[in-house]
């Protein structure tokens, strides 16, 4: 009995013991058959030898599934599924080797053993002949033969594309190792940067998915331990693609850049002190944005000229002379004075001072900041659930039946895109807590509103294939990159932002855009400005990737009946979070409070 194969009942509890969790434990092995006779075969053997294992926990587990090993592929979607999927493969690299034999038939000239071979084929494609590796013969290289015939001939491409059905993949299979093999469906060579982060993932357990965000094929950029696996020109070229999906290419509209009208204003109150702050943001409540606004033109008109740190550093600051009536009711303009002076009102309440719930941080600070996305998106507040992240985890190889998505305490949606519960995912917020320390919480909540971003990533790329009849052309697939999904973590006043990206071969990137701390007394009150910078780049972020979403989906529905387009993959199948143990207070409070009977006795860490 092979060694790999019984490894999988040793790494695994025995209570999460599955058929498809030990097929797909088994395909990332070496001696991987790809023989569902062979592989069956191994862990019957598996199963009647853990029978007589010592614990009797793996042998009631064993039991129950020798009990069930009879037909079980039949019995069971998910395993039936892995099979077909591996055997089409192999089915359709058969095909691949046909035709070759049929381009070197042609080049000797051979018309009739062509239509024998043609046949066959076809044959095997009607009737759906699943062909194992042991009989599929190695393709070897044909390119510009020629019939001996007629002079001219056929070119191999043009024999292939005779046969071939319309809708082709564009997917590259890039082999990085003996053991890992990418499929990359860009034109341009996949980056060595990728094929480090797919090594670096291939020896991380499935057991550190909780706390890794690698695992789940995301690459944080602001992980140093990845980082650190880069050269400087390959953690270059992974920025690089932040800064094209962020500019589309185009500096000049490089979506970080805050409107100018708004960006003016932000610069003009940054030459304020806290108590001209303060009594600004007071005013805004009695006088309204356009008082304030003419009161803060006065307030700068006293102060000193610029000093300009950069050379290339330009103050968009207006002069009085260049206020406007109309820039008063511009919305991001306003935007910023509401938040100065709701940003004063909760200072005065002290409500961070006192004890707050999640909630109400929420609902006295938090609605502010995120006012500036209204007309952008949907806002939905308290515990919904992810129909994104709820479509991952129930299309786990090992999922339960009752699988829930993730519980979601802000989400930011369109409904007219989308007839789902919530409308259509952009964004959300996760809450870690209202402890005013709590960064073990927010590392962990941000690996949890990566992967959510992900699966809401995924998502837009599903709706796009569907509008797409299943398949899109090479122009929209290349549009998925720039489809940029924003997400905040919060605990008490602190809100990181994140930026999750598509990169290929199934992966994604990630990266900190920025972090803030929410000014809690008016001696921090000039910190709003970068509470509001902040939030209105997020806002050009995601009023561009809904923008982006409607044009690629129009796009892909327009272009449904042309040739030559390609199937959307939504990535390899994965396994569920792992579930941590949770220790009752109860029993930690009593492990805790009892003395130990001897001096030297170590505590037991399992309990």
């Amino acid at each position: 009995m092979s060694k790999s194969s019984i490894s999988y009942f040793r790494i695994i509890p025995a209570k999460d013991y599955s058929f498809i969790g030990y097929y797909t434990y088994r395909r990332q092995q070496d001696d991987f058959s790809s023989s569902f006779q062979r592989e069956a075969s191994k862990l019957l053997k598996n199963l009647e030898e853990l029978q007589n294992d010592d614990s009797e926990e793996i042998k009631a587990a064993a039991t129950e599934l020798r009990q069930k090993f009879k037909d079980h592929r039949r019995q069971y979607l998910k395993v039936r599924l892995f099979w077909d999927d591996i055997e089409s493969t192999l089915m359709g690299s058969g095909l691949e080797s046909d035709k070759m034999n049929i381009a070197r038939t042609i080049a000797r000239g051979t018309t009739t053993a062509v239509t024998t071979v043609l046949e066959d084929a076809n044959n095997k494609l009607k009737s759906g002949t699943k062909r194992s590796l042991d009989t599929i013969e190695d393709s070897q290289e044909c390119c510009g033969l020629h019939s001996s015939e007629d002079g001219k001939g056929m070119a191999c491409n043009d024999i292939f594309h005779v046969h071939e059905v319309e809708l082709e993949t564009s997917k590259t299979s890039v082999q990085v190792d003996d053991t890992i093999s990418l499929k990359w469906e860009f034109d341009l060579p996949m980056p060595s940067w990728l094929t480090k982060a797919a090594k670096l993932r291939s020896n991380t357990p499935q057991s550190e998915a909780a706390t890794k965000a690698l695992c789940w094929r995301i690459i944080d950029v602001s992980d140093s331990a990845i980082v650190s696996e880069f050269s400087s020109s390959e953690f270059e070229e992974l920025n690089a693609v932040f800064a094209s999906a962020l500019n589309n290419g185009n500096p000049k509209e490089d979506l970080m850049v805050v409107e100018t009208l708004p960006e003016s204003y932000l610069q003009m109150l940054g030459k304020l002190d806290s108590n001209q702050l303060k009594s600004i943001g007071n005013l805004v409540k009695i006088e309204g944005i356009r008082g304030a606004l003419c009161e803060a033109q006065k307030l700068v008109g006293t102060k000193k000229k610029d000093q300009i740190l950069f050379e290339d550093e330009v103050s968009t600051s207006p002069s009085p002379a260049d206020m406007k009536e109309e820039d008063c009711t511009h919305d991001d303009v306003g935007y910023i004075f509401e938040l100065l002076r709701y940003t004063c009102e909760w200072i005065s309440e002290s409500v961070a001072s006192r004890h707050n719930s999640e909630r109400d941080i929420d609902m006295f600070v938090k609605s502010h900041i995120f006012s500036c996305l209204k007309g952008v998106a949907d806002q939905h507040f308290g515990e919904m659930v992810s129909r994104a992240s709820r479509n991952r985890k129930a299309s786990a190889l090992d999922s339960p039946d009752n699988a829930e998505g993730f519980h979601v305490d802000w989400m930011f949606t369109r409904h007219d895109l989308s007839n789902k519960s919530w409308g259509q995912e952009f964004s959300m917020c996760e809450r870690a807590g209202s402890k005013p320390d709590n960064k073990a919480k927010i590392d962990s909540d941000t690996l949890k509103l990566q992967k959510t971003l992900r699966d809401m990533h995924k998502a837009l790329l599903k709706d796009i294939s569907t509008a797409g009849g299943g398949a899109v052309t090479k122009p929209v697939l290349k549009a998925f990159t720039k489809l940029i999904m924003p997400g905040f973590v919060s605990s008490f006043f602190f809100i990181r932002v994140i930026l999750v990206v598509y990169v290929g071969a199934g992966f994604y990137a990630s990266r900190q855009m920025a972090e803030f701390n929410i000014p809690t007394t008016y001696d921090q009150l000039e910190g709003f400005i970068d509470v509001a910078r902040a939030m209105l780049r997020t806002k050009n972020i995601m009023r561009n990737t809904i923008s982006w979403f409607k044009a690629i989906k129009a796009r892909a529905e327009r272009e449904q009946f042309e040739s030559a387009r390609i199937q959307v993959d939504n990535g390899p199948p994965e396994f569920a979070t792992p579930s941590k143990k949770r220790i009752s207070r109860k029993l930690s409070t009593e492990t805790t409070s009892k003395p130990s009977l001897f001096a030297d006795e170590e505590k037991n860490p399992f309990l």
